[in-house]
């Protein structure tokens, strides 16, 4: 088991590094990501805590171990919970933009014909 942990708590600190500089960090995930790095650092603690239940020679050190695992868990849940309602508010603001740009486009579309006309006027007048 110390093995394992020791292996496992290596690949955990990995995950770790590569959570703290990930570039997803910002934008409308960010909730995700957060809760991606939390776990990544109880995945650390839970082998951390396994090695030292190892040394101890208690097993009932490892209680701690797991309820750091099932709450790792719960944290995932939510994650996967919070993915759908991420997705959707991505969308709607990607709809809004291309309206906004849409609308933008029009009213300079817009402005420039009455600007073309009355520079055609104008030049008629004179």
């Amino acid at each position: 088991m110390r093995r394992y942990a020791t292996e496992e708590r290596i690949s955990a600190l990995g995950s770790v590094s590569f959570a703290r500089v990930s570039d997803g960090a910002s934008g409308i995930y960010k909730p995700v990501y957060d809760i991606v790095r939390e776990m990544a650092d109880i995945q650390v603690e839970v082998f951390d805590t396994v090695l030292r239940a190892c040394d101890s020679r208690d097993p009932g050190a490892l209680d701690s171990a797991i309820a750091s695992a099932r709450y790792c868990q719960s944290l995932g849940e939510q994650a996967l919970m919070l993915i759908p309602e991420l997705s959707q508010q991505r969308k709607q603001r990607e709809r809004n933009l291309w309206r906004g740009c849409f609308w933008g486009f029009v009213g300079v579309m817009g402005l420039g014909l009455i600007l073309f006309f009355a520079l055609i006027a104008l030049v008629d007048i004179g």
